[in-house]
């Protein structure tokens, strides 16, 4: 069930650990510049990131990379390309948007939890959190989101038939063995 968290309540190791990452990069300003976050230093969770770039008025959203697990998990490839374009369903879209939203205009992280659902049980819930990033310390111009699923089997996953993100257009069938 989708949820937005309070950072107590975050009870993935990879976002508190970013959480405290993020607050050590903004080095006296309210946000950390995103020249400041270094590959080498986040590579464990490399694979579970997306990077956007956002722009308001209008609020837009451009995905510049998407991390190979979340590819695997949400079936599609989408770095490069603009959030109406990637057809999310339309549930979770607004959501997107919302959440950007908080992103650009409170210029703090958002944490939450969502599920993977199964046609043949129980949904697997999973943590996410959008990070903001500026280009001056004070401006939102981009985002670093973390989806950890890393506490979902990958193998049993891939094995286990009809399942389904929530991001899926709402006209997707539950897939098969994740493809």
């Amino acid at each position: 069930m989708y949820r937005i968290l309070r950072r107590e309540e975050a009870q993935s190791t990879a976002l508190k650990q970013f959480y405290a990452y993020w607050e050590g990069k903004r080095a006296g300003c309210m946000l950390p510049l995103k020249a400041s976050i270094d590959p080498a230093e986040i590579k464990d969770v490399l694979p579970y990131v997306i990077i956007s770039e956002v722009f308001d008025e209008p609020l837009r959203v451009r995905y510049r990379l998407v991390g190979t697990e979340i590819v695997k998990l949400r079936g599609r490839e989408f770095t490069g390309k603009w959030l109406h374009e990637v057809q999310w369903n339309p549930v979770f879209s607004a959501r997107l948007i919302k959440e950007y939203r908080v992103l650009i205009d409170e210029r703090r992280p958002l944490l939450g939890a969502d599920d993977i659902y199964f046609a043949d049980g129980p949904r697997t819930a999973y943590e996410w959190g959008m990070f903001p990033l500026s280009g001056d310390g004070e401006r939102v111009n981009h985002c670093l989101a973390i989806e950890d699923h890393r506490g979902l089997e990958r193998t049993a996953l891939l094995h286990r038939p009809n399942w389904v993100h929530s991001s899926a257009p709402s006209r997707d069938k539950p897939r098969s063995g994740g493809t």
